[in-house]
């Protein structure tokens, strides 16, 4: 997995451990002030009307314009954050912890939050906040992180995310500075999107499975055609062999490699002609190759001597392992992943829009559909290259999707980099902002009942599931994802979802910048004057059991909906 690491954050950000200072000076000029904002959400999620969520945020403020607040700084890192119309799942919020300074120096170190639990591992590291208030004016830092993320069995995975953010307000100019780093994220599940719909990959026909495979651009060992021909050849084998006792002799053998090589003929060898694959190669093949400990790796002729029953059985422990092996490959397949997100952004105010800034470097790794892949890209790209991404991106997934049934294409949008900044000048105020989501995922549920009812499904003989219970194995259950939220919540999920919005990396920077004389008269609240600063809730260390409970729904709401930064944070 390709991870990427922002240049220069660090030095730029070094505020946390040492007197902070992006911009003033002693022999500045006093007679500039203003007010920074920062704004992060790592993870986001709207679940219609139900749940918004934000994993691993942050809020900085600094200000010394008299018509928001005396000089103060704050930061805050705020771990999990639910708002919900259910107050059972409000709860389950992990509260922010936050530092303040309205004059000298306030610092704090967060624990680390451990999340290993059947159900989750990883952790969210240990945060350092920042907030100074003195003579060059009013300053505050953060740095956060989570690493090796993984809930309900991989459903949603991150490898590690890094945070660095500033704010800076001083006579001279006012600044704030995010970076963000989010290495190999999956966003959305395809086993989990579809649970969410009702639909169960065991209940899913052999065609469709083996359709699926293909547009994700999945390979199965052992398999020779594809899935559906495959299983075919080896139920026909088992069928020929129905009332056959006694020894396995070699005109049995040869018997039996007619009988597979005929069914795969119009598939592997269309033009006629050629050796085609017989029973050897089939038990061969997935023997070696599929590693289920039952299998060997042999022949029909290897066997002859050995009663039918060892044949029969073998054939039996194959085609049982096939059959789950392409279950388990798909139940973790992810319809849309990123290698690594990583992104810088600053807003500068100066007391003149010339020599103001609102800058975004940013870039996003290689996006994976299942085992397709397409190259990233960054900021530098055209709109057309983003545009050609995104088309492909959705072309991939709505192939995956339609595969199961038409509704489902178009039931997901995406976007990537979309980024606006401005540099404005009103009411006195020189204002810069930079605003930045790196990728957003947007799941629009279809008629869920007409979804179920056309999928065609005649019985349950004609799905993997039924396949597996019939050659005697357990038909795993794969998502009780919607079973365990349904109780959870105390609605019914599928009723209550609307549209679903997921999102990676949402930051947002602003600064502005007046001076005394260019001050729009009028005090706090006055035309062209920030809002206010209020105070954020201190709070101490959350318990890993709430954070928990909040991760299992992160995991249900990701299996088919949209990131969206949704915690309120200060602003300007």
């Amino acid at each position: 997995m390709r991870r990427t690491r922002l240049l220069g954050v660090v030095a730029a950000l070094a505020l946390v451990a040492a007197p902070l200072g992006l911009t003033a000076s002693a022999d500045e000029p006093e007679d500039g002030m203003g007010t920074a904002n920062v704004s992060l959400t790592t993870l986001g999620a709207q679940v219609g009307d139900l749940l918004s969520l934000r994993l691993l945020g942050d809020d900085l403020v600094s200000t010394i314009d008299p018509a928001v607040s005396a000089p103060r700084a704050l930061a805050s890192v705020s771990p999990l954050e639910i708002s919900s119309v259910l107050e059972a799942l409000n709860a389950l919020a992990v509260p922010p912890v936050e530092v303040s300074s309205t004059g000298g120096e306030s610092a704090e170190t967060t624990d680390a939050v451990n999340l290993t639990s059947p159900l989750s591992t990883g952790q969210i590291l240990p945060a350092g906040l920042t907030a100074v208030v003195d003579d060059l004016g009013a300053r505050g830092g953060l740095t956060a992180g989570l690493a090796n993320l993984g809930l309900v069995a991989g459903l949603l995975s991150v490898d590690s995310v890094s945070l660095n953010g500033a704010t800076d307000a001083a006579s001279a100019a006012t600044e704030a500075v995010q970076g963000v780093t989010v290495d190999a994220v999956t966003v959305l599940d395809l086993s989990a999107l579809l649970s969410m719909l009702g639909i169960s990959l065991t209940d899913l026909p052999l065609d469709v499975v083996t359709d699926l495979l293909g547009e994700l651009g999945i390979d199965l060992d052992g398999v020779v055609g594809d899935l559906s021909s495959t299983v075919e050849a080896l139920q026909a084998t088992l069928d020929e062999l129905v009332g056959v006792t006694g020894t396995i002799t070699a005109e049995l053998c040869q018997t039996l490699d007619g009988v597979v090589g005929g069914i795969l003929d119009p598939i592997v060898n269309p033009g006629g002609g050629g050796t085609l694959p017989g029973l050897d190669d089939i038990i061969g093949g997935l023997g070696g190759t599929l590693g289920f400990s039952a299998a060997q790796t042999v022949s029909c002729t290897e066997l002859v001597g050995q009663t039918v029953d060892t044949l029969r059985q073998l054939i039996r422990t194959d085609l049982l392992g096939l059959l789950q092996d392409a279950l388990a490959v798909l139940n973790g397949a992810a319809l849309l992943a990123v290698d690594g997100v990583t992104a810088e952004l600053v807003a500068t105010a100066t007391d003149s829009v010339d020599t103001s800034v609102a800058g975004i470097t940013a870039a996003i790794g290689d996006i994976h559909v299942g085992e397709l892949t397409l190259a990233g890209l960054d900021l530098g790209a055209t709109l057309g290259q983003v545009n050609a991404l995104v088309n492909d991106v959705v072309g991939l997934v709505d192939g995956v999707l339609g595969t199961i049934s038409p509704a489902l294409q178009g039931v997901v949008d995406v976007d990537v980099l979309d980024q606006v900044t401005s540099v404005t000048e009103a009411d006195g105020y020189v204002n810069a902002s930079a605003v930045l989501t790196a990728l957003r995922a947007t799941v629009t549920p279809p008629d869920l009942d007409a979804l179920l009812g056309g999928l065609g499904i005649a019985s349950a003989h004609d799905t993997i599931g039924g396949l597996i219970g019939e050659l005697g194995g357990t038909v795993p259950v794969l998502d009780p994802l919607v079973a365990q939220l349904t109780s959870l919540l105390g609605v019914d999920l599928l009723g209550a979802l609307g549209p679903v919005v997921l999102e990676v990396a949402s930051v947002s920077t602003s600064a502005n910048h007046t001076t005394v004389a260019a001050q729009a008269p009028g005090g706090p609240g006055a035309p062209g004057s920030p809002t206010p600063v209020t105070e954020l809730p201190r709070t101490g260390t959350p318990a890993a059991a709430a954070m928990l409970l909040g991760f299992v729904l992160l995991a249900g709401a990701l299996g088919t909906r949209r990131w969206l930064r949704t915690g309120s944070s200060p602003s300007a």
